[in-house]
């Protein structure tokens, strides 16, 4: 299953990805105004996911899982969709010699790739290899 996951990624990853840099792109360029609010939200995303990821490092899946009594997964799959997002929202807004999208895409793509074994690595860690 996660072989398969890890093949689909690249191709959904570069359509989605696309798709989701030129709708910002659009709301940035008419509403400026949102790129703030934007780009607060995709920092605190981030934090988190830095957060979670430290706590990990240090407490353990298991740990986390057992300490939130089962909704630490929950959370983690909140984090999962939302970290991709945030990233290009940051590409776009704050970087750029990034902010085009021959070079922002690819750069998500690779980023997705990386959240993709993130993903699987907490998923074996609480139910094991399937």
């Amino acid at each position: 299953m996660e072989l398969f996951a890890i093949l689909l990624v690249i191709p959904i990853s570069f359509i989605i990805s696309l798709i989701y840099f030129k709708i910002i792109s659009y709301i940035i360029a008419k509403w400026s105004f949102f790129s703030k609010w934007i780009l607060l939200s995709s920092k605190f995303i981030i934090l988190l996911c830095v957060v979670e990821f430290s706590l990990i490092i240090f407490l353990g899946v298991s740990t986390l899982q057992n300490m939130s009594n089962g909704l630490y997964y929950v959370i983690h799959l909140g984090l999962f969709f939302l970290l991709l997002p945030s990233f290009i929202n940051i590409i776009i807004i704050k970087i750029s010699f990034l902010n085009k999208w021959y070079i922002a895409v690819p750069v998500s793509v690779i980023f997705s790739i990386i959240i993709i074994f993130y993903q699987i690595f907490v998923s074996e860690r609480l139910f094991g290899i399937h």
